[in-house]
């Protein structure tokens, strides 16, 4: 099973709620949470030290799939396309999982 996180900001509340219902329609689950992020526009160089840090509130979507990255990466795309997003974060993790019975 992957955990997919994927962080994002400078879009609405309502595309983002959509995104996350339309992951949960697919892979049966989806959990949505507002974040602080700090981050540098040269974020995606990898450096070793960065300058002009900025704060900004944005999302975080959790999804867990036995499916590949790709799957997801399409529906981000469908629904972020008409944004004025360029990129989002998308972390995946192999996890182990399962639900507690709290009556058994």
């Amino acid at each position: 099973m992957r955990l997919i996180e994927i962080n994002l900001s400078g879009t609405n509340e309502e595309k983002v709620k959509a995104l996350c219902e339309d992951l949960s329609k697919r892979f049966s689950g989806c959990t949505l949470y507002k974040t602080i992020g700090y981050w540098s526009d040269e974020g995606y160089l990898f450096k070793e030290s960065y300058e002009g840090i900025t704060e900004e509130e944005g999302y975080g979507i959790k999804v867990l799939t036995e499916e590949n990255l790709e799957q997801v990466e399409k529906v981000i795309r469908t629904y972020l396309s008409d944004t004025e997003l360029n990129w989002v974060q998308v972390v995946s993790y192999e996890v182990d999982t399962h639900h507690v019975d709290l009556r058994g």
